[in-house]
């Protein structure tokens, strides 16, 4: 006798809530793991976890400047951040 093993039980489970989601290539067991829907029957999609920052459209500032304008948001800016240049007023 053969006992089924964690892999068999992922792929039963794929195989059951796959034929509910048609329109997904990817699913995400109990287990946090991606497997394939097997009655997925389309365009490849990108895996889940694939992200590409080259694909997200930017906002034209570099990391450090990205940094610095959360560390502000954050209350944590230097002078220049809120206004103040070394003059005598804000």
């Amino acid at each position: 006798m053969t006992l089924a093993t964690v892999d068999d039980a992922i792929r039963e489970w794929a195989y059951v809530v796959g034929m509910q989601r048609l329109d997904s290539q990817w699913l995400c067991s109990d287990y946090d793991t991606w497997v394939r829907n097997p009655h997925y029957h389309g365009p490849d999609q990108p895996h889940p976890e694939d992200y590409q920052y080259d694909d997200e459209v930017g906002d034209g500032m570099t990391d450090a400047e990205a940094d610095a304008d959360t560390l502000a948001s954050a209350g944590w800016g230097t002078d220049e951040d809120y206004g103040y240049f070394g003059g005598d007023e804000y």
